[in-house]
């Protein structure tokens, strides 16, 4: 692949999942082939200090009525099950995609809770083997 776009879906997996797509695109990416990522970056947590976006967007939630305690009671049962919302923040993606190999890294915040991270594999990279086979190493969870 020349491009790899993910557009508001990776909020779903789990970190270390996060990390495995990443190399597993780098894998799929010719030289010099880009990826792009635009997600939540901003973590939904309870931790202190931390809490802040989380708090905003139940009291907007409640904000609407019923239909907004609808969604508070459903992702709540959702996260405490284990398939809730995992936003990573933009530090996180930039770092994933280093590590998984990528070059000139960037990203920004876009807006309150979302933000873009980009990134390049090098133009001197071997090509993939894994197009032959259509197959790859990583799996993700």
């Amino acid at each position: 692949m020349d491009v790899v776009v993910s557009n508001y879906a990776l909020h779903h997996l789990s970190h270390p999942a996060k990390s495995q797509l990443v190399a597993a695109c780098y894998d799929w990416t010719e030289p010099a082939g880009r990826i792009c990522i635009a997600d939540l970056m901003v973590p939904l947590t309870l931790r202190p200090g931390q809490s802040g976006p989380l708090l905003r967007k139940v009291r907007r939630l409640a904000g609407r009525g019923k239909g907004g305690y609808w969604r508070i009671a459903k992702n709540g049962v959702r996260w405490a099950v284990g398939r809730g919302e995992y936003p990573a923040t933009l530090s996180f993606w930039r770092e994933a995609l280093r590590r998984g190999g990528f070059e000139d890294v960037g990203g920004r915040l876009v807006g309150t809770e979302s933000g873009v991270v980009w990134g390049r594999k090098a133009q001197d990279a071997p090509a993939s083997t894994l197009r032959a086979t259509g197959s790859s190493p990583h799996r993700v969870r």
